[in-house]
């Protein structure tokens, strides 16, 4: 038996779908009302309150702050151990994390590679400057010449194809989720503005920013302001 699917915008012009926001329901069924229950925690807030931000903030960006942005999200929970602060399948980590580093303090101005091993930023080579890199976006928004860093979060997926055949072509992106949005809880926690970018990128402008190989693909963006 097929889902029921409540349409109350049957009326609306196909051009403006864009625009509107559709839910699912099971009008057939009855449903149990749950509690608004009211934030309790620092997650919970976060929750509430997460929103992206195309403005420069005024909060303090120095090492120490990126150090445990980078530390809570992408690095090993426990030194000496695998295991990092976001899941993944079979433990087989196939997402690395590189920045573009503008505007912080204590920092030199370039293009990193974020080492899980030993957690410590490599610096590669002098970075784009922030009117390159915003060519090289091919949307007016976020403006990026604000940016202080940029997050980019390429995979490698032969890391799980490996063990898991084709089915792991599709954990590179899961992951990725996972490890964003731990992104956006730290630089949060630290007063800064972020937005996550989608993929409306020059890709090999953005693969040439790091060098990358032809395995190594970026999925994701975040800007931190």
């Amino acid at each position: 038996m097929a889902d029921d699917e409540t349409n109350e915008n049957e009326n609306i012009r196909f051009e403006d779908w864009i625009s509107v926001i559709q839910y699912k329901t099971y009008p057939r069924f009855d449903g149990t009302e749950l509690p608004w229950i009211a934030p309790t925690s620092e997650i919970d807030q976060f929750a509430l309150e997460r929103q992206s931000r195309r403005e420069p903030s005024n909060a303090r960006l120095d090492a120490d702050v990126l150090s445990g942005i980078l530390r809570f999200s992408a690095g090993r929970q426990r030194e000496g151990e695998e295991a990092r602060c976001y899941p993944s399948a079979g433990a087989r980590y196939p997402l690395e994390l590189y920045l573009l580093v503008y505007d912080v303090e204590g920092m030199e101005d370039g293009a990193y590679h974020y080492s899980v091993l030993d957690h410590q930023l490599t610096r590669l080579w002098n970075p784009p400057t922030r009117e390159n890199l915003q060519a090289a976006w091919d949307a007016e928004e976020p403006d990026l010449r604000s940016a202080r860093v940029v997050f980019f979060l390429s995979s490698l997926e032969e890391r799980t194809t490996m063990k898991y055949g084709e089915l792991g072509s599709h954990f590179p992106l899961i992951e990725c989720g996972y490890l964003g949005i731990l992104i956006l809880q730290q630089a949060h926690r630290h007063g800064l503005h972020y937005c996550p970018m989608g993929a409306q990128w020059n890709e090999e402008q953005f693969r040439a920013f790091f060098d990358l190989d032809e395995d190594e693909r970026i999925l994701h963006a975040i800007v931190i302001q």
